[in-house]
């Protein structure tokens, strides 16, 4: 969605950004997100001398969502940054921002985002405090002429409290195992060793070392498990993420019967419970 109210040229020739550097930001909890052109995609440590734009440094709200506002706008290493922030009580946030002409044709692409923010903040809601959206390919504010902000967002509803009622059956043990794997699984197109993952009735949750850096967040991995009565259950991908380079990836389903399950299939690898 265009954001017309949001005169980039005319802001920038007022405000100059001040800048911190990226290892100081990502030590409060860290999220990664580069396109194939990003030139921070890889693992040569570039994003170690990377600058971020300082925080809260301006308050722009967005004219069509009420969970996010831009805090700040600017150059960093020669690169044009826009920096989000999502307020606390809100799961929904900004994912994605173009910059577009007068006729909604998009014009520059951020090749990198970075999210960040304080643990406890990122483990009760999910996602990161700040968003940070790069285009490594503005050197100037002459090449923002007549661009305007468009941008992306994933809303997944509201934060509840309270009492409720589940309409699916719950067992009256909840058991979980641990399945030993000690090969190789592809994980977002990435061979990784994995010692081992846990199965419980609410889902499967794989934990491994990698950095968090190169990964291709958009990527959904897929899973299913086959009963020992040849049943087929389809997981769905719930999330992969962590902190530095500890990762975790989960998938869920309703309720499953762990005692019936013969094989679990991660991403095309079957793995015997037996």
């Amino acid at each position: 969605m265009k954001e017309k109210e949001i005169n980039i040229t005319s802001l920038l020739s007022d405000h100059i950004a001040k800048t911190i550097p990226y290892i100081k930001v990502r030590g409060d909890g860290f999220s990664g997100g580069f396109s194939p052109e990003s030139k921070y995609n890889n693992r040569d440590g570039s994003l170690n001398n990377l600058n971020m734009l300082l925080q809260d440094e301006l308050s722009i709200p967005l004219s069509w969502i009420d969970y996010a506002v831009i805090t700040n706008m600017g150059f960093a290493d020669n690169e044009f940054h826009i920096q989000t922030k999502r307020k606390s009580d809100s799961f929904s946030d900004v994912i994605s921002i173009d910059l577009v002409d007068e006729h909604g044709n998009v014009v520059f692409k951020s090749e990198t985002s970075i999210g960040y923010g304080d643990h406890e903040y990122i483990s009760v809601t999910g996602r990161s405090a700040y968003e940070e959206f790069i285009f490594q390919n503005i050197h100037s504010v002459s090449q923002l002429e007549g661009l305007t902000i468009s941008i992306g967002v994933a809303e997944y509803g509201a934060y509840h409290t309270g009492k409720w009622k589940a309409d699916f059956k719950v067992p009256a043990k909840m058991t979980k195992i641990t399945v030993p794997v000690n090969r190789n699984l592809v994980i977002s197109g990435e061979n990784i060793y994995i010692e081992n993952m846990t199965v419980s009735p609410l889902g499967i949750s794989i934990s491994y070392e990698f950095d968090n850096t190169v990964f291709n967040r958009e990527m959904r991995d897929g899973a299913y498990v086959t009963y020992k009565d040849g049943t087929v259950i389809n997981m769905q991908f719930v999330s992969k993420g962590g902190f530095d380079n500890s990762q975790t990836l989960e998938f869920s389903n309703p309720v499953l019967e762990i005692e019936q399950i013969a094989t679990v299939n991660i991403n095309g690898t079957e793995i015997a419970l037996e």
